[in-house]
């Protein structure tokens, strides 16, 4: 695999407690790619192509997906991921 996969956090702009957890997700589209391809840049001057590719063996590259959910506990007694 090479590439980029982007995924959602939630809760977004909402305070999370201690033992609270976020929710990371990556989804499929209805193709062979992930439903979120375009990314803000790292300068945050415009957007990028985020575009995860995988290959079997010596062939070539193709355009794949990945579907995940996991959850992320903040270190924090309380944290907030503001939008």
């Amino acid at each position: 695999m090479t590439g980029c996969a982007a995924g959602e956090i939630t809760p977004v702009n909402k305070s999370v407690a201690s033992g609270e957890h976020y929710t990371v997700s990556m989804t499929k589209a209805a193709t062979t790619r992930n439903e979120i391809t375009k990314i803000e840049n790292e300068t945050g001057t415009g957007e990028e192509t985020c575009q995860l590719k995988a290959k079997e063996g010596s062939g070539a590259y193709e355009e794949a997906a990945e579907a995940m959910q996991d959850e992320v506990f903040p270190k924090a007694t309380t944290s907030e991921i503001q939008a």
